[in-house]
C-alpha cells in the first residue's frame, strides 16, 4: 500500500510541472509564435511549464489572413498536480493548465 501511495504521489509531482496542448488554426498551416518565439506550423504541440498566473501571448500568422493575437492563460484544473498539492505544496503552482486543444479561426485579409 505504501508503494502504491508513493507511486501516485511521484506521478502527481512529476506530471505537475508541464501542461500540454495542441494549437490548431482554421485554415491549418499558420505559423504560431509564443512570446515572440516560433513554435511551428499549426497544428503544433505546446508544452508549457510556467506557473498558473503566467500570461503568454500567442500570435498566429498566415499569408492572406489577418494576424491573430491571443492571450493564453491556464484555466483548467489538472488532477495530477491537485493530488500532489494535497501532499506537498509546490505542485499547487501548476494546478491549472490549458485545454487539450485550442483552435482559432483566422480571418481572410480584405482587398
Amino acid at each position: 500500500m505504501k508503494r502504491f501511495l508513493a507511486s501516485i504521489l511521484s506521478l502527481a509531482t512529476f506530471s505537475a510541472c508541464a501542461t500540454n496542448t495542441t494549437i490548431n488554426s482554421i485554415p491549418p498551416g499558420a505559423t504560431a509564435y509564443l512570446d515572440q518565439r516560433v513554435l511551428g506550423q499549426t497544428p503544433v504541440r505546446l508544452s508549457d511549464s510556467s506557473v498558473f498566473w503566467t500570461k503568454r501571448q500567442l500570435v498566429l500568422k498566415k499569408e492572406g489572413y489577418e494576424e491573430m493575437r491571443v492571450a493564453l492563460r491556464k484555466e483548467e484544473v489538472r488532477v495530477g498536480p491537485l493530488i500532489g498539492a494535497v501532499f506537498i505544496l509546490v505542485p499547487g503552482l501548476w494546478i491549472l493548465g490549458y485545454p487539450e486543444q485550442l483552435t482559432y479561426e483566422l480571418q481572410p485579409v480584405e482587398p
